[in-house]
């Protein structure tokens, strides 16, 4: 019973991470998207 509610646990957890990732890298690709030449000097803070 504990061990499959860790197991839901971490599958929620793993979900949480992936929504975040998806959601920063629509940004990013709206980013460059909207206008690469005015943000290109900016675009090193993304790594």
């Amino acid at each position: 019973m504990g061990i499959l509610f860790y197991r839901l646990e971490i599958r929620s957890y793993l979900k949480n991470i992936l929504e975040q990732l998806k959601s920063v890298f629509q940004t990013m690709v709206k980013y460059f998207i909207d206008d690469p030449s005015k943000n290109s000097h900016n675009s090193t803070r993304f790594f």
